[in-house]
């Protein structure tokens, strides 16, 4: 038996709860924009593996995603009715630009006043599926109103790299290294076999335009990019005049703050950003021997501070 035929969301009825249907993207393993958890893969004849939510929107997505067993949706803010007082929907899904292989690279936007003071950004590697749950938790803290939203606004991209994501590969699918391939003076391209590869020219793939285009249209005023590492080297690296927002984060997550990672990152984001732009940045490189629920639990109120700005100690806010 085939797969029912999914109507355009432009049609009125193919809205339930605020979930759209899109019909040009279903097909088993699509990620989706969930209504409440951000991108999820759909697996063939099952819901997705969000639990614990409550609200109308997500429970129509578990029972279409069931019964199609494939299909792709997107979120127009989510404003359908709830089933539980105080869970709230503070943003809009927006898909910021796509990957190599056609994928949509999906943002969390929350913008008051259309203000956006912080982005913070996951799965630039594609081998670090931790920076994507810790990115995808802090959206569903806020979404589903557990924790406030940010009044200045903020932006939140859990997938940078859609398609390294999905194998779970760090390059993307021209075997480049996103986070060597920014437009920096000290861009090199590196042996093309290397899993470093910054590519042929900086700014060659469309997962690192993508991110440049957030940042030089939603112009946050301070940036937490997230990644993982081995060897219990976990830190709060800095990047520009960003020292006291990675102390900020340290004074929650216990992580070191230091001003180098150890090696060099030609073409690296943090250089682009932090040290070229004078945007304060921050790399949060996760423990990669922690599991996802440990990193989230240690970072939680980190990443919930730096979207304030709120100092832990004097509860000022940062500079």
């Amino acid at each position: 038996m085939g797969v029912p035929p999914v109507r355009a969301a432009s049609t009125p009825d193919a809205r339930c709860g605020g979930v759209q249907l899109d019909p040009s993207a279903s097909r088993v393993g699509a990620r989706v924009g969930h209504p409440c958890h951000g991108p999820v893969v759909l697996r063939a004849g099952r819901p997705c593996h969000a639990v614990g939510c409550a609200r109308q929107a997500c429970y129509v997505f578990h029972v279409l995603a069931m019964w199609l067993g494939v299909m792709s949706l997107s979120t127009t803010g989510c404003s359908g009715p709830t089933a539980g007082a105080g869970l709230v929907s503070a943003g809009q899904w927006h898909t910021v630009g796509t990957s190599v292989l056609g994928e949509p690279i999906r943002a969390y936007v929350i913008a008051p006043g259309g203000r956006t003071d912080a982005l913070i950004m996951g799965g630039c590697h594609g081998d670090e599926p931790k920076s994507v749950y810790v990115v995808q938790q802090l959206i569903a803290e806020i979404s589903e109103g557990r924790a406030e939203p940010p009044p200045q606004g903020c932006v939140l991209l859990p997938v940078v790299n859609p398609d390294g994501y999905t194998i779970r590969r760090r390059r993307n699918a021209h075997g480049v290294d996103i986070n060597r391939n920014f437009p920096t003076a000290n861009w090199a391209p590196g042996r093309p076999r290397s899993r470093m590869f910054g590519g042929e020219a900086p700014q060659s793939e469309p997962e690192t335009r993508a991110v440049m285009e957030v940042v030089q249209r939603f112009r946050p005023r301070r940036i937490v990019s997230v990644h993982s590492i081995d060897r219990q080297r976990q830190c709060n690296n800095y990047d520009g005049p960003a020292e006291d927002w990675a102390a900020l984060l340290a004074a929650h997550n216990g992580y070191p703050v230091t001003g180098s990672i150890g090696y060099a990152t030609p073409g690296s984001f943090g250089t682009w950003s932090g040290v070229e732009q004078g945007i304060p940045t921050v790399t949060l490189e996760l423990p990669s021997h922690h599991s996802p629920q440990r990193c989230w639990y240690d970072n939680r109120e980190a990443l919930l501070a730096f979207l304030t700005g709120a100092s832990p100690d004097t509860q000022q806010q940062c500079r």
